[in-house]
């Protein structure tokens, strides 16, 4: 059974809404899971994304489950990892909450393309960057399918039409990233600029000037968020 808590602040216009054992929840978390272990650079730079979201008050609303969607879509796009739910359909499409096992490592290998396996993250944090500020946002960011779709052919899209970012749901008819405003998105794609900008300029240690003592101590070895 799944619980709900909702956190009011009287002092500012403000409200968080905890959701504990949701079926919807923890197949999504299965999901990201699976697709951490086909290549693990994707907690690295979830974890890199974090460190830069964490500065900016605006990207509050950019929370872990969006984020690992966006890191996921564009990992698939330039072709690092397949699309599990086309790939290994019977793996992670009826997903039984009740019985979890993880997908056997021998069939997530066959998952990723180990021609791409040596490009480093920070090339891929920039590549990251670089596709998401020059996506077209009238498309949604679906990591169940291996094609580009606009909003408008999925079922119900009028819901989401106002929300800057459509991430589909692989289990429901909902938008993961439903709760990320316009000012939040508008934070997002500086960000993605940023990110660019510092790259280009040869000074991307900058982005982490603050945070290097703490990556040097895990001796690379960048925990996931």
């Amino acid at each position: 059974m799944s619980k709900k808590l909702v956190l009011e602040m009287t002092t500012a216009n403000a409200k968080v809404t905890l959701l504990f054992c949701t079926p919807i929840a923890l197949k999504r978390s299965y999901l990201i899971r699976s697709y951490r272990r086909v290549d693990d650079r994707l907690q690295q730079l979830a974890y890199l994304f974090t460190i830069l979201t964490q500065t900016n008050p605006d990207l509050a609303l950019l929370t872990n489950s969006p984020l690992c969607h966006l890191l996921i879509f564009y990992l698939q796009v330039y072709g690092y990892i397949d699309v599990l739910h086309e790939k290994i359909p019977e793996d992670v499409i009826e997903v039984d909450i009740f019985s979890l096992v993880d997908i056997p490592d021998e069939r997530l290998l066959g998952c990723r393309n180990n021609e791409l396996a040596d490009i480093p993250v920070s090339l891929m944090l920039y590549e990251c960057a670089e596709f998401y500020a020059r996506f077209n946002y009238e498309y949604a960011i679906d990591i169940a399918v291996n094609e580009a779709k606009k909003r408008r052919t999925y079922h119900d899209y009028r819901r989401y039409s106002k929300d800057p970012i459509f991430i589909p749901c692989a289990y429901s008819d909902c938008n993961i990233a439903s709760g990320i405003t316009r000012k939040c998105f508008g934070s997002f794609m500086k960000m993605m600029e940023n990110i660019m900008d510092k790259f280009m300029k040869g000074k991307e240690a900058e982005l982490f000037e603050n945070n290097l003592l703490e990556l040097a101590k895990s001796g690379g070895n960048v925990p996931f968020v």
